[in-house]
C-alpha cells in the first residue's frame, strides 16, 4: 500500500512553522550579540569616564598641593599667631579624599627635610659605601631592598646630577602592585630623596636625619649641640644658630654648607584606588615656585 502524500496547505504550514523558528533564533542571536555591544559600549565609556575623572583629579591635585606646599605643611602661620613653634615642623601631611567612585591618598612632603644623595655622594670621590650605608641605615625599616647603583663620576662636571630615579637606589623588581611600591617606597624615603636643593632644613628635619647627614662631616659633639639649639628654636637662619654654638671653623664652614632653615623643593605622592585597579605617582616641583611646566612625574 502507499501512503497518500500530505496536502499541500499542511506542507505550507509546516515551511512557515520553520521559517518562523529560524527568524527567532537570529532575531535572538542579533538581540544578544546587540546586547552584548551594548554592554562594552556601556563599559568603555564608564572606564573613559573613570579614566578622566582619574588624570583630571591627580592633575589637579599636584597643582593644588605644590602651589603653596608651605602653608599645607605648617598648617597655620606661626609668624603671625601666639602658637609657640615646635621644632622640628612638621615634613610630611597626608589627605584622603573621594571623587566619585575613585578613592585619592595624597601625601605632600618636602624634600628639603631630607638627605640629597646627590649632595651625599659629593662628599667623597668614591661614594659608594657612604651612600650604600646611609641609605641602608634610612631604609632598612621598610624592607625595600637597598640596591644603590652609583654611575661613574664625570670629571668635567663635578656637580652632575647621578640620582634621577628610584630605581637607581632601590632594588624594585619583586614589586608588582602600584599601591605596595608606592607604600614601601613611601617608607625607605622619609628620610632620603633624589631631587634636593643641597641643603637639609632643619626647621622640619628629623633628630634621626641630621644625624645621619653630619656624621663623618663635623665632631660628634657639634651634632649634639645643633639638635640642643634647634629643639629650643628661636632662630631665624643658620647664622644665628651657629653664633649660639662655640664650634670650630671648620665644623661652623660645614654647617653653612649643608644645613638651612627653609625648603625649595617639595613632592607630591598620589594613589587612586578604583574597583578595578590602583594608580600611583610621585611628582616633584624642580621650581620649587609650583609652575607645572617644572613638575616631574613617575607613574606606577
Amino acid at each position: 500500500m502507499f501512503s497518500e502524500p500530505p496536502p499541500i496547505s499542511l506542507q505550507r504550514r509546516g515551511f512557515v512553522l520553520v521559517m518562523v523558528l529560524v527568524l527567532i533564533l537570529v532575531t535572538s542571536i542579533t538581540a544578544a550579540g546587540f546586547a552584548r555591544k551594548s554592554f562594552e559600549l556601556a563599559r568603555t565609556v564608564a572606564d573613559a569616564q573613570e579614566d578622566l575623572q582619574r588624570r583630571w583629579g591627580m592633575r589637579s591635585l599636584e597643582r593644588l598641593a605644590l602651589a603653596n606646599p608651605a602653608n599645607f605643611l605648617d598648617g597655620i602661620d606661626v609668624s603671625r599667631s601666639n602658637v609657640r613653634q615646635l621644632w622640628p615642623l612638621r615634613q610630611i601631611v597626608d589627605v584622603n579624599l573621594t571623587l566619585g567612585e575613585l578613592r585619592f591618598v595624597v601625601r605632600l612632603s618636602d624634600e628639603d627635610a631630607k638627605i640629597d644623595l646627590n649632595t651625599l655622594a659629593r662628599r667623597e670621590r668614591d661614594p659608594q659605601n657612604l651612600l650604600s650605608s646611609v641609605t641602608q641605615q634610612a631604609a632598612g625599616p621598610s624592607g625595600l631592598p637597598v640596591a644603590v647603583r652609583w654611575p661613574p663620576r664625570d670629571p668635567e662636571n663635578e656637580k652632575a646630577v647621578a640620582f634621577q630615579t628610584w630605581e637607581q637606589v632601590f632594588d624594585l623588581r619583586g614589586e608588582s602592585q602600584a599601591d605596595e611600591i608606592i607604600g614601601r617606597l613611601q617608607a625607605a624615603t622619609v628620610q632620603l630623596t633624589c631631587w634636593g636643593t643641597g641643603k637639609l632644613n632643619l626647621s622640619r628635619a628629623q633628630d634621626s636625619t641630621v644625624r645621619l647627614l653630619l656624621t663623618g662631616a663635623v665632631s660628634e659633639n657639634s651634632i649634639s649641640r645643633v639638635l640642643g639649639v634647634r629643639r629650643q628654636g628661636g632662630f631665624e637662619d643658620i647664622d644665628t644658630l651657629v653664633k649660639k654654638i662655640n664650634l670650630n671653623n671648620k665644623d661652623e664652614a660645614v654647617l653653612k654648607r649643608l644645613l638651612a632653615v627653609d625648603s625649595k623643593r617639595f613632592a607630591v605622592w598620589i594613589t587612586v584606588q578604583s574597583a578595578r585597579r590602583t594608580w600611583a605617582s610621585l611628582t616633584i616641583d624642580r621650581s620649587g615656585n609650583g609652575n607645572p611646566s617644572s613638575f616631574e612625574t613617575f607613574h606606577w
